[in-house]
């Protein structure tokens, strides 16, 4: 790989990924302005509580997205018979497909340590 691309990457990310992510968002505009609103929320959804430990497993999932709605749209389906009566639970089957660490792992870990922690201290000092 030339050495000057290798650097930029490094500056700014894959230019592959962005390439995909571009693609991806092509997708999501030629779709049916309530299919295209389900997919910006799912998007806002799976990047929130998606995998952010890397590029690669998030693009599959979304890219997983979108091609599920253009089926529903293929098929002539409503929104809400592509994704269900729980929008979330939809989005956490596609995150069950795409598993990766996010932000909120660490999260979350941190909040239990905390909280056993506490436990553990007031438990050895017999406060009541």
């Amino acid at each position: 790989m030339n050495t000057s691309l290798s650097w930029i990457e490094r500056l700014v990310g894959s230019l592959d990924d962005k390439k995909q992510y571009r693609d991806y968002r092509a997708r999501v505009s030629g779709l049916p302005a309530d299919y295209r609103a389900t997919a910006d929320a799912l998007e806002r959804y799976l990047t929130h509580v998606g995998p952010t430990s890397d590029s690669a497993t998030l693009l599959a999932l979304l890219t997983d997205s979108v091609e599920t709605l253009e089926r529903g749209v293929e098929r002539g389906d409503t929104v809400a018979a592509v994704v269900g009566d729980d929008p979330t639970v939809f989005a956490d089957d596609l995150l069950a497909r795409h598993p990766g660490e996010s932000w909120l792992d660490g999260w979350i870990g941190t909040e239990r340590r905390r909280l056993a922690d506490a436990v553990r201290a007031a438990t050895a000092g017999g406060a009541r």
